[in-house]
């Protein structure tokens, strides 16, 4: 599998149009040089699509989640122990978003307790400061959102995936702006690690 992803070897499903096989083949392209770059994505036809200036403006700006762009949470998902695709997913080389310019910041923390405890500390640090808090799930295994309770923007998004029974990956998506980052660094990263014993 890997020799396949290093030379670039891929199918599309039939049912993708051309203009799309098009942009992954670019995308995908093994030579770094020739690979396409946020430019050439955002003018490519099929990005472009149906889309109007003002559209593809909000889109590039990633302040509105529009339920369209949403993913679908699936609470089995976060219960369950990773697989070797799930962590791979978690590698830097995996991760697109830098192509589409400088969004919120991502952190990964490993514990080793339960979500329940990591998820409620960060609850708790999140209605300290004033946000609203929004957990998805029906037991409580979600992921949890921290958004301001004005402009109703994203300041966090917390979610625990379980690695092993003792082993979890808290991964923290940081909302832009400095009033995001002095949150992350006053009062959610201490409630994301787990405490120390003395």
């Amino acid at each position: 599998m890997y020799r396949k992803i290093y030379a670039g070897r891929f199918r599309c499903p039939s049912w993708f149009s051309p203009a799309l096989r098009d942009l992954l083949r670019r995308l995908l392209d093994p030579n770094p040089d020739s690979r396409t770059d946020a430019d050439g994505i955002v003018g490519h036809p099929w990005f472009c699509h149906g889309a109007g200036d003002e559209e593809l403006a909000r889109l590039m700006r990633g302040h509105e989640e529009e339920p369209w762009f949403k993913p679908e949470f699936k609470e089995e998902d976060m219960a369950r122990e990773m697989t070797a695709f799930d962590i791979l997913n978690f590698s830097a080389g995996s991760d697109l978003s830098a192509l589409f310019g400088a969004g919120p910041g991502k952190e990964r923390v490993f514990v080793s307790e339960p979500t329940a405890a990591v998820l409620s500390r960060v609850e708790a640090a999140g209605r300290k400061e004033g946000y609203r808090v929004r957990r998805e799930g029906k037991r409580g295994t979600g992921p949890v959102y921290l958004e301001e309770e004005s402009g109703g923007g994203i300041v966090a998004k917390v979610s625990v995936f379980k690695l092993a029974d003792a082993v979890s990956v808290v991964e923290v998506v940081k909302g832009d702006g400095a009033e995001a980052a002095l949150f992350w660094t006053e009062r959610l990263e201490p409630a994301v690690k787990p405490p120390v014993l003395s």
